[in-house]
């Protein structure tokens, strides 16, 4: 069965919508323009055409005016302005008429105009020749005869003219309210549509939403377990990283060690005391007593690096004063030391975590920074243990990250996942030609002591027992 993605509706969902959004402007557009632009020229042709046939009106009703008033008029001058307005009014009447026809494509009412028009002019240039006396004794009978049929013919036609006119507009106001009917119903259709449309692809949203916030927890959560894992495996190999190098420091110091010790004792009972050996046999004896201290003293020094003795026998704070002296007669940079408020109860992974912290941060001042003096400070103060190695090497420029620009190796970050695993963290503080300063802070986990406290007078034999070898 073919199955539709949730995206794949909204996304056909918003298309509906948009193309009902097109459809509806250009009903719109078409209701506010183009539709009365399409009715406006016949009704404006009808409006006028009712506009000339008031004229015409006016222009009959003022002829009448001007009969009654030659009519009642005995001056011979009457017939004059009585003659020039008829002149004036039938001209007009005739351009308006003609206007009419022009505009009426053939309509029947208003080309049966022309015959009743004519017909009432004509008969009143008629009575325009009638002399004073004949119009003071005709003139009522002219007048009634005259207005009862002429006038009477003339303006039913003119009626019916514009009735028809009327008649028209109504039929173009009648097609264009239906056809806006229409519009604003086939208009109110596609809101609907867009309206269904709008809550479809709502629900879809959340729908689809809601299906990636399901999927990103998901994903979220494995990512959690998987850092979980990482993290427990990484404290994993740090500590059997430890163990192994406990042990093969240990095996090297008490193996190795005393083998190549005995070596040598017994390459020193060669020389007899008072016995003169030869020049070459005494030669080959100093040589191999040279390379099985050299080999003793090789030993040791592997051993230390790989996890110094004081660390376990001592504590932290020998280990850190060991390591800076160490440091110092190795390359010759000063390294100093200070603690404050150690009572060096600590479990063997806070002391491992600050003492290869040290070791790692003093293995990129000699590799990298080119110090002239190398300052290490250790606290413990309010549960906290507060480590500072700081110098005044070449430093180097940070990232937003805090670790540097250029490529840095897995020192750094070694550094920062010993102090992660115990709830701590480090940070770097550093600037071209203003040294580099690392900080690390470690919650504390203090423990009962598991062993024999150690005097202070073993401390110091043990740790002058160190310096000599």
């Amino acid at each position: 069965m073919l199955r539709i993605e949730p995206l794949h509706l909204l996304r056909a969902a918003f298309a509906v919508a948009l193309g009902c959004l097109a459809g509806a402007a250009w009903i719109a557009y078409d209701l506010q323009t183009v539709t009365p632009n399409k009715n406006l020229p016949g009704m404006s042709q009808l409006l006028a055409q009712d506009q000339q046939i008031d004229k015409l009106k006016k222009g009959m009703g003022n002829s009448v005016t001007g009969l009654r008033d030659f009519l009642l008029d005995p001056k011979e001058q009457a017939t004059k302005r009585f003659t020039t307005l008829l002149v004036k009014q039938r001209v007009e009447a005739n351009s308006l008429l003609e206007d009419l026809e022009s505009k009426s494509s053939g309509a029947e009412v208003i080309t049966q105009l022309r015959p009743f028009l004519e017909d009432f002019y004509n008969a009143l240039e008629l009575i325009s020749d009638m002399r004073a006396a004949e119009r003071r004794e005709r003139g009522i009978d002219v007048q009634k005869d005259f207005l009862g049929h002429q006038r009477l013919n003339l303006n039913r036609q003119l009626t019916d003219a514009a009735e028809q006119c009327t008649a028209q507009q109504t039929v173009i106001r009648n097609k264009y309210g239906a056809s806006r009917m229409a519009a604003i119903r086939s208009l109110l259709a596609l809101i609907g549509v867009v309206f269904v449309m709008a809550v479809l692809a709502l629900f879809l949203h959340l729908r689809y939403t809601g299906n990636l916030q399901y999927e990103s927890a998901m994903k979220l959560d494995a990512l959690s377990g998987a850092k979980s894992e990482m993290e427990q495996l990484s404290a994993r190999l740090f500590k059997i990283q430890e163990e192994e190098r406990r042990r093969l420091s240990r095996e090297l110091h008490d193996g190795i060690g005393q083998t190549l010790t005995a070596l040598r004792i017994e390459i020193s009972h060669f020389h007899v005391p008072g016995e003169v050996a030869p020049v070459e046999t005494r030669e080959r004896w100093l040589r191999a007593r040279s390379l099985a201290e050299d080999a003793v003293r090789t030993i040791r020094n592997i051993s230390l690096l790989l996890r110094p003795s004081l660390l376990d026998d001592l504590g932290l704070e020998p280990a850190l004063r060991w390591l800076a002296e160490e440091f110092s007669r190795r390359t010759g940079i000063a390294c100093e030391y200070y603690s404050e408020g150690l009572d060096d109860q600590f479990a063997d992974a806070w002391k491992t975590c600050v003492y290869r912290v040290v070791q790692e941060a003093l293995h990129n001042c000699e590799k990298h920074a080119s110090p002239f003096k190398v300052r290490i400070s250790l606290k413990q103060q309010d549960g906290m243990l507060e480590l500072s190695v700081e110098d005044d090497g070449v430093g180097f420029e940070q990232g937003a990250n805090g670790s540097p620009l250029r490529q840095a190796g897995l020192g750094i970050l070694g550094m920062r996942e010993r102090a992660a695993m115990l709830g701590g963290k480090i940070s770097l503080v550093s600037s071209p030609g203003h040294g580099t300063h690392v900080m690390m802070s470690l919650p504390l986990v203090k423990l009962a002591p598991q062993r024999k406290q150690i005097s202070t007078a073993e401390r110091q034999l043990a740790a002058a027992q160190a310096r000599n070898d």
